[in-house]
């Protein structure tokens, strides 16, 4: 996914590096066009709290890598929305302005990752029932602290409406930050390239798989 969102960035600017980087993505795909996105059926007992309809668990994983674009400076989000352990939405996205530290640029993955839940919660609840407050996971100790906790200061002035955005839905019970390790953060494969055992690591956390099929 972070492959195609770089290399989506050159599509009238390419040259050889950009061709040869292609070429590895094709091959990946070929090597993997067995590979499926599997979904969890009704059968598996996931929910929360009691009772025959009990509320669905939703939740979500947030990153950003800081400053990755050599060309721009800005750094890419990765967002991943599992409802039921089942991958339902995920991006890979270059941020519209530049952040001055690793900190602002989890700020920013955040808050995009709070529009997706905002966003979910708007189309499901007319449907089923949702845990709440749903769980936004994040590797960045600073970012939660900034986004769920007031603080004025020069450095994060910039960041300020983002962080409010968060800081209402965690008010009202929709979100809540959560951290979480790197090596635990599925949302990782969204921002930048992976030592590949990491890569194979989260690829299944994410739903991706190869499972054996039967004779046709």
């Amino acid at each position: 996914m972070a492959a195609v969102s770089f290399l989506s960035r050159f599509c009238a600017t390419y040259g050889p590096d950009h061709f040869v980087a292609l070429k590895q993505v094709v091959r990946y795909l070929k090597g993997t066009r067995e590979y499926e996105l599997v979904l969890r059926t009704a059968s598996v007992p996931w929910g929360c709290g009691t009772g025959p309809s009990r509320p669905l668990p939703l939740s979500i994983y947030t990153d950003a890598d800081y400053a990755g674009c050599k060309v721009t400076r800005r750094s890419t989000s990765g967002i991943a929305v599992f409802l039921c352990g089942s991958l339902i939405i995920f991006s890979s996205m270059i941020q519209k302005c530049v952040s001055l530290s690793t900190t602002e640029a989890e700020i920013i993955a955040m808050s995009e990752g709070a529009r997706e839940v905002k966003y979910v919660l708007n189309v499901l609840d007319s449907l089923v029932d949702i845990c709440r407050p749903v769980p936004m996971y994040c590797d960045n100790q600073g970012a939660i602290h900034l986004a769920t906790d007031y603080v004025n200061n020069s450095r994060s002035k910039h960041t300020e409406v983002r962080n409010m955005y968060i800081r209402e839905l965690v008010k009202a019970k929709d979100t809540e930050a959560l951290y979480t390790g790197t090596d635990d953060n599925t949302s990782d494969i969204m921002t930048k390239p992976l030592a590949l055992p990491v890569f194979r690591v989260h690829r299944e956390r994410l739903g991706v798989m190869n499972l054996p099929r039967g004779d046709q």
